[in-house]
């Protein structure tokens, strides 16, 4: 076998087997494509770049190794054709850092603005090199490459550009709209693509900058950013399919540290979102991503790391602004007025009577109530049915809170002239809306409705629901919806019953991959929850602390309990179990003083502790804490259990009110 083949399968003999079928066509033509790369990379034209030479893309092919893991002997698993676009891939994605042009410039005339249309554009040039067999189309002796069959071309060149995230998403589309097939089999082009960018970009180690080069030439803070980002990163492997870091930092860099760490740590996260989905729908859910990553840090006691320079720290704290995981990556995200859509978490399961009455509801009524009690999962009943069956353009999600008016959620449906004129009815108001409404077959989303205190919010509902056909109002609350004159259809949330243990394996396969426990124990816990979806969730957070099956249902299970009681018992054990941090207790304290979702510079004000970005991605991967778009939020039980139990109420509720007016 070839070199780099060995180089993939030595992180699993499972490989084997599997690389041994390529043809020797293959294998010979993989080889001569590692060496000629081998010396276009002898002598780097861009040296302000990190080191993007073979040595980077053997280390991708370990990295994928890994990643491919929970494959190894599956029939999921890459077949031969696919194993070589993607090996082809690993060593050609980058090629266009070294035949990139910009008009009537030269290499030493390139400037920073230059620099950065490389790094954006530079996956566009491979593909051309590629598409275009660089021999015919590169007239340099030290920039050719062997006759490639034509079968593996396109594909090839497409999962090397889509290793950039300028260009990720248009060549998945390209994929879906165009599939790929080499020697008459089917290649899961969309599959390829995420399994290289996601291993590109985890591949960021120190070994990957070379500081003696540095000190040749003059560069940028801006450009040093990168090049000390990979300098402290001393570690990294996949194992189980999460992604640990190890930092390294030179003394008194206390300033820097979790910048840093968040600046890693965001845009993984960011890039997992964007794989997940595709990894688990082409390998039938076997292959996924941890979006927790597990980052340690330590400091240097020796002077082998350097310290950051002063002018680079700057770019730093933009750069960590700037790349905030919460900002959607396209309009798709968002309805017109800006309101986030929520949606399901993929560890939601079961649901399907519910999910076929609110179909049937959506077609026959025209107010419809989504009910049952704290912590059942109706949001993300909510959420499930607006991916099944609602089209995105057409929603409004409104966040209900005891302050909320009427005329706010007819401005974030987009009709602001309906609220405009001083002598203007309540009815009128009422009958424009409704007619607007109607006009563009809108519906309406109202979480939390039992919160909102706002009567015209009842009289409207009143007005309207004898009025509306093809717009529709659903209404989320805990307790049974009652209107004046119109009955809704309600759908009753209850416990997930069979669901429950695919419910609660889903959330270890996600959060907790270490949890070792039994069907029958999972079960158990399960039935003595009755099925109750957040219990369930802080259930196995005890487990994950080490507490058995056995420990914990005798301490907060009793036949008589309803479920929200239930879930409050859970959080009392969480909060007072010594695997609980006192970092993570105060964070969750403070925390409840919001009542709705806030973005991070919030948090980061309430809680003026160095470490609140560590214990905060703590708490998301425990699943105390959401993302929603650019904000944050806690289950509404959890922030009244938390807020009950918060000492300092009036002194926080000061600074928050502080917060707010700045």
């Amino acid at each position: 076998m070839v070199s780099c083949l060995v180089k993939f399968t030595s992180h699993s003999n499972g490989f084997g087997k599997k690389i041994k079928s390529l043809s020797p066509e293959l294998s010979d033509c993989l080889r001569d494509i590692k060496k000629a790369c081998t010396e276009i990379w002898k002598s780097p034209l861009l040296v302000w770049f990190t080191n993007h030479d073979v040595k980077h893309s053997e280390e991708i092919s370990y990295l994928l190794g890994q990643i491919l893991e929970p494959l190894e002997n599956d029939s999921k698993f890459l077949n031969e054709h696919e194993l070589f676009i993607l090996l082809a891939s690993v060593y050609l994605h980058d090629i266009g850092m070294q035949f990139f042009k910009i008009e009537g410039k030269t290499i030493n005339e390139l400037t920073e603005k230059d620099y950065n249309e490389i790094r954006i554009r530079h996956a566009q040039a491979s593909y051309d090199i590629i598409l275009k067999r660089v021999g015919d189309y590169v007239k340099r002796d030290d920039f050719h490459l062997p006759n490639i069959d034509e079968e593996y071309l396109r594909p090839i060149a497409l999962v090397s550009k889509g290793h950039a995230t300028n260009f990720f998403e248009d060549v998945i589309k390209e994929f879906e709209n165009d599939p790929a097939y080499t020697k008459n089999r089917p290649i899961r082009g969309e599959l390829l693509t995420s399994l290289l960018m996601i291993a590109d970009e985890v591949d960021m180690q120190g070994k990957r900058v070379d500081f003696s080069k540095l000190a040749q030439f003059d560069i940028s803070d801006y450009a040093k950013l990168h090049w000390f980002k990979h300098h402290y990163v001393d570690f990294i492997e996949i194992e189980k399919g999460r992604i640990n870091l190890k930092l390294k930092f030179p003394q008194d860099s206390e300033i820097y540290q979790e910048l840093f760490k968040e600046l890693i740590a965001t845009k993984l996260e960011k890039q997992i979102t964007k794989v997940n989905p595709i990894l688990r729908e082409f390998t039938g859910g076997k292959l996924t991503l941890s979006e927790s990553i597990q980052i340690d840090k330590k400091v240097d006691t020796t002077p082998t790391k350097r310290k950051l320079p002063l002018g680079v720290l700057k770019y730093l704290r933009e750069e960590v602004e700037n790349s905030d995981l919460s900002k959607p990556d396209n309009k798709s995200d968002m309805v017109q007025s800006g309101s986030l859509i929520p949606k399901p978490k993929r560890i939601f399961a079961g649901r399907e009577k519910e999910l076929k009455q609110f179909e049937n509801a959506l077609k026959k009524s025209n107010i419809i109530s989504i009910e049952g009690l704290g912590g059942i999962g109706k949001t993300e009943f909510a959420a499930k049915c607006i991916e099944e069956f609602v089209p995105e353009q057409k929603i409004v999600w409104f966040e209900g809170m005891p302050d909320s008016k009427l005329d706010s959620l007819i401005e974030l449906s987009g009709y602001p002239d309906v609220i405009k004129g001083e002598n203007k009815t309540e009815l009128a108001k009422y009958s424009g809306f409704t007619d607007l409404l109607e006009r563009d077959e809108k519906v309406i989303f109202v979480d939390n409705f039992q919160e909102v205190q706002d009567i015209s919010f009842n009289d409207f509902l009143e007005f309207s629901g004898r009025r509306l056909s093809k717009a529709k109002i659903v209404l989320i609350g805990r307790q049974h919806t009652e209107i004046e004159n119109v009955l809704p259809t309600p759908i009753r949330l209850e416990g997930l019953k069979n669901d429950s243990i695919t419910y609660a394996k889903r959330i270890i396969e996600t959060a907790y991959k270490g949890l070792d426990i039994s069907d029958k124990a999972l079960q158990r816990v399960c039935d003595n929850l009755k099925g109750h979806p957040l219990a369930i969730e802080l259930a196995v957070q005890l487990l994950s602390f080490g507490e058995t099956p056995d420990n914990i249902i005798p301490k907060i299970v009793h036949l008589k309990d309803k479920s929200e009681h239930l879930s409050k018992r859970l959080l009392d054990e969480i909060f007072n179990h010594p695997k609980s941090t006192d970092q993570e207790k105060q964070f969750m304290l403070k925390f409840s003083i919001f009542r709705g979702k806030i973005k991070r510079k919030a948090i980061q004000f309430i809680l003026e502790d160095e470490s609140v970005l560590s214990t905060l991605y703590k708490l998301i991967g425990k699943l105390m804490i959401s993302l929603v778009g650019d904000q944050y939020e806690t289950h509404p039980l959890v922030r009244e259990f938390c807020y009950e139990s918060l000492a300092n109420k009036t002194e926080l509720h000061r600074k928050a009110a502080e917060y707010f007016k700045t």
